[in-house]
């Protein structure tokens, strides 16, 4: 089925009009690139100036970016792909649980969510396609913890996944990834019989999965890793209070039920009209728990890890927020929206189970559910993918990208240049479209100390650069006596000397 998905997959984005990505994507791509060279051994950059912990993202978007010649398109369709796959991991798990009705209820939960939230399917930005992934990891967890081992090795790769691509939600997933492992303990204990076959795979598919973070660990004296411990053991900083993270947790988590809803793009986190959420959410995780105790004394171990790993992630989240830095954007609580609605999806199905009358025709529905939902995701995902590279290529980029790098290589050409220095430091969202396609023509550039934090040391300065060139925002002018300009438009200068 994976072959046929992947063929249809690079079918798709070689047939879909080319586009120049921008912004954070642009950096998705040539993260993307990088990996398809095998030349990455990081994850996304922040605005902190380090890294999420790994690179497995772009590493699995890598073989279909390359089979489709290093089309912009694959990015997106490759985000639909992975959100597809988590959706019918999450129906698929549960349903090998003999809970049909929980699958169908479940899947309707992430099926609005991607409704409300226009694009996301489709979305290869990072904080983006975690989401639906995230859930799965909630799913694969609990169907190991009640004694499926054989899920060992897929939760392992789906929670590396997840952690590497978006280390917000590396303390949810690290409590998670307790909880099992102590389920799976105490089961081996009980039955007198460890699952040894189960551990060393999923032991070495963690270790496949990290094994590019220690390569960088190792070859720069602790690397990105020694880079985040450091950050974020710093103490002398402002954190948010408590009451400040509750705050914006009931309010992304009841984020289905908001009218206001908005697909997060890294906007300021918008937190009016919201005196409701927190008591509503608290009511909500209190039937959560409640659901649990209940699960476990009807002896429903699945129905109790899965309302119990939902609980922890959330709760383990409230934590998270108060070691944000700075004000919150949209993007930092936007899975919890998902995470919310996957939470009264269990309680509501509770209640239906609760309703005799409506049993027999509620599970005939629902054995037939799980197909329709994935063929609905799939249809989303569609709509998704038109209507994101529309918007996409609604930016200026798209005309002057081609036409920038087009007048590069010819002063690159005319000058003799065989590696120039470029400097993106004043407009990285122009100039990171432009280094890309100047590698994929196999040009050599090197980019300014300023802004390697962003393109990575692959393109650190060695000393051997024979022209200067200077990306900047439009309209702004020559930087100085001395530079001439190469192109110039609204949307962005590029001058060189």
């Amino acid at each position: 089925m994976l072959p046929v998905l992947f063929l249809l997959c690079v079918y798709v984005a070689r047939v879909t009009e080319p586009v120049v990505t921008s912004e954070d994507i642009a950096v998705t791509e040539l993260y993307t690139d990088l990996a398809s060279h095998g030349r990455l051994l990081l994850g996304p950059y922040s605005r902190f100036g380090w890294h999420h912990p790994g690179p497995l993202y772009f590493y699995l978007q890598a073989p279909l970016y390359a089979a489709s010649s290093r089309a912009g398109a694959a990015l997106f369709v490759g985000a639909a792909a992975i959100n597809v796959i988590a959706l019918a991991i999450v129906l698929w798990t549960i349903v090998h649980q003999e809970r049909p009705g929980l699958a169908a209820v479940v899947g309707i939960a992430c099926l609005a969510f991607a409704l409300r939230a226009p694009r996301v399917l489709a979305s290869p930005w990072t904080p983006h396609v975690t989401i639906l992934p995230t859930i799965a990891c909630l799913a694969l967890a609990a169907a190991v913890a009640s004694g499926r081992t054989r899920l060992l090795a897929l939760t392992a790769l789906v929670a590396s996944f997840v952690v590497q691509t978006d280390l917000a939600l590396g303390p949810p997933i690290a409590v998670v990834v307790v909880l099992t492992l102590g389920a799976v303990a105490l089961r081996a204990r009980r039955e007198r019989a460890l699952p040894i076959r189960d551990i060393v795979l999923a032991l070495c598919v963690s270790a496949a999965a990290w094994s590019l973070p220690l390569a960088d660990a190792i070859r720069h004296r602790g690397g990105n890793l020694a880079a985040l411990a450091q950050f974020f053991t710093t103490s002398n900083v402002r954190l948010h209070s408590v009451r400040e993270a509750l705050v914006a947790w009931s309010a992304s988590l009841a984020g289905l039920a908001r009218p206001d809803l908005a697909v997060a793009w890294g906007a300021p986190l918008r937190l009016e009209g919201t005196a409701w959420t927190l008591p509503a959410v608290g009511m909500l995780l209190a039937l959560l728990g409640t659901l649990t105790f209940r699960a476990v004394r009807r002896r429903r171990v699945f129905d109790a890890w899965f309302a119990a790993m939902t609980l922890a992630t959330a709760l383990t989240s409230v934590w998270s927020l108060t070691r944000v830095r700075d004000d919150y954007t949209d993007y930092e609580t936007f899975w919890l929206v998902a995470l919310g609605a996957v939470a009264a999806a269990i309680v509501a199905f509770a209640a239906i189970e609760h309703v005799p009358s409506l049993r027999p025709a509620f599970d005939r529905w629902a054995r037939r559910a799980p197909p329709v939902l994935l063929a609905g995701a799939v249809i989303v995902a569609a709509l998704d993918f038109r209507n994101i590279l529309e918007m996409e290529r609604r930016w200026a980029g798209q005309r002057d990208v081609p036409v920038a790098v087009a007048g590069i290589e010819a002063y690159l050409d005319q000058e003799r240049s065989r590696m120039p220095l470029i400097d993106l430091d004043s407009a990285w969202s122009q100039g990171v479209p432009i280094v890309l396609r100047l590698r994929q023509h196999h040009r050599r550039v090197a980019v300014s100390a300023g802004s390697l934090f962003i393109v990575t040391d692959v393109f650190a300065p060695t000393g051997r650069e024979d022209a200067w060139l200077r990306v900047q925002p439009g309209l702004r002018g020559a930087p100085d006596a001395g530079w001439h300009p190469v192109f110039d438009s609204y949307w962005a200068n590029v001058y060189a000397r």
